[in-house]
């Protein structure tokens, strides 16, 4: 994987290693999270490796761990961008933001349409920091193949992933009617994952995208703030590939953990704002 890429096709790479995880969770949910966070290590090591790279694989489990454990503590969902980020970059990767949380059944079509408008955009930019300009595009190709990923994996019955997500929703709604049993007055059950609550599938779908986008800048920016001007002087592989790589690594589990973890379901009052 750490090799010259196309910032547009990382999306593409990452729909093809949850083709390869999908395998293995094609009509049931992980066992446990440990489960999970191996197999996905393994799949990114696998798929992106090259055969007995020792570090390449350590390095993979490194920000498989990394995500599963921010994402316990709730620390992944914002961006902090560092002084200096060039603002017109940002002002577009702020519209990809959005344009992923508006996202509807009615309007998916649409949400493809303004991410690939996004990317022209982007790539059409000159005089911009051409580091950032690469984590971006790549970023927002991910929001792309994360949309179409998720949402046919929650939309689509013929989909390799929709009997475990068909799993999910049914535990969803077997605890909703528990509480409802339970608890006379009206409430809204939704399901509370990495600190934030997320109401019907749709949403389910929403979150699991923002997942992949938050975590693929999260690792971009990472890199970005820790190498020196020059990074194709000292990296030890192509530039800027080895960045698009490492940005990669955090977006895959970060979006398996989100879908395919475990996660608690709680009831909120109507008059809560969620």
């Amino acid at each position: 994987m750490l090799f010259d890429i196309n910032p547009e096709k990382v999306g593409e790479l990452h729909n093809e290693a949850f083709e390869k995880l999908s395998n293995k969770y094609s009509e049931r949910l992980p066992e446990s999270e440990f489960d999970l966070m191996s197999n996905v290590g393994e799949v990114m090591a696998s798929s992106f490796c090259p055969n007995q790279d020792s570090f390449c694989d350590s390095f993979v489990y490194k920000t498989t761990m990394d995500e599963f454990y921010s994402g316990n503590t709730g620390n992944n969902q914002e961006i902090k961008y560092p002084e200096g980020f060039n603002k017109d970059i940002k002002e577009l990767l702020t519209v990809t933001e959005s344009t992923i949380v508006n996202m509807n059944a009615d309007n998916f079509e649409e949400v493809i349409n303004e991410l690939t408008v996004v990317m022209d955009d982007l790539q059409s930019m000159e005089n911009v920091p051409s580091d950032q300009q690469a984590m971006a595009i790549a970023s927002v190709s991910v929001a792309k193949g994360s949309s179409e990923l998720w949402f046919n994996a929650y939309t689509d019955p013929n989909h390799k992933m929709h009997g475990a997500m068909t799993e999910k929703v049914n535990k969803v709604a077997h605890e909703m009617n528990r509480r409802r049993r339970l608890d006379e007055t009206e409430a809204v059950i939704v399901v509370e994952i990495e600190g934030r609550y997320w109401d019907g599938i749709l949403q389910l779908i929403v979150g699991s995208v923002l997942a992949d986008y938050f975590g693929m800048i999260r690792g971009g920016l990472t890199v970005l703030e820790l190498i020196p001007k020059s990074p194709n002087l000292l990296w030890p592989w192509n530039w800027p590939g080895a960045m698009l790589s490492v940005a990669l690594f955090h977006s895959i589990p970060a979006s398996a953990r989100f879908a395919l973890g475990s996660n608690q379901t709680a009831v909120i009052p109507h008059d809560i704002d969620l």
